[in-house]
């Protein structure tokens, strides 16, 4: 009989921005491995603007994403973040989870601040204008990386950035921040 082990070594780098009215052009990513696999701007007609809470569900031993970062305009309504919070709750125990915010994500996140904290990324003090970014894998909230600039004045000097990798086997992942 042979044991297959399977090794995870995942590059994680996360961007997340603000962007209000008289601040200067804003950018944001995610990059696994050193690939973008997605991007947002403030003020950059070239590049789209995904305004609010932007989640990816990546798989740790290719290192890529499982289906196309999925938008959740939290800034525009509060059935968004109704989304958002059942999206989180429904997902798979175990997977892992990229969250990146842009432009403004806090106006109507209230629906969805208690699943984040149960998943590690406590943003409850983040305001209007604010910003915040985090890695996580489903029901180990103690894994979680998160980094977050809790006003808007803050997200325009100080945008939260991390890199993290994953590592480990198919029995225990591991977040090295």
């Amino acid at each position: 009989m042979y044991w297959s082990v399977t090794a995870a070594n995942c590059s994680v780098q996360v961007l997340a921005h603000s962007g209000h009215d008289g601040s200067p052009p804003m950018y944001g990513h995610v990059k696994l491995n050193g690939n973008v696999v997605w991007e947002s701007a403030w003020a950059n007609a070239s590049i789209p603007n995904r305004r609010g809470v932007n989640v990816m569900l990546v798989a740790p031993f290719t290192c890529t994403l499982l289906e196309p970062p999925r938008q959740f305009d939290t800034y525009i309504s509060e059935d968004t973040a109704l989304q958002l919070s059942t999206f989180l709750q429904e997902l798979i125990h175990g997977i892992i989870v990229v969250g990146v915010t842009a432009q403004e994500p806090s106006r109507n996140l209230q629906n969805a601040r208690g699943t984040l904290r149960s998943m590690g990324a406590g943003v409850c003090d983040v305001q209007l204008g604010g910003a915040f970014a985090f890695v996580a894998q489903k029901d180990f909230p103690h894994k979680t990386v998160l980094e977050k600039s809790r006003t808007a004045h803050l997200a325009q000097f100080l945008q939260p950035e991390f890199y993290a990798t994953i590592t480990g086997t198919n029995e225990l992942l591991c977040f090295i921040a």
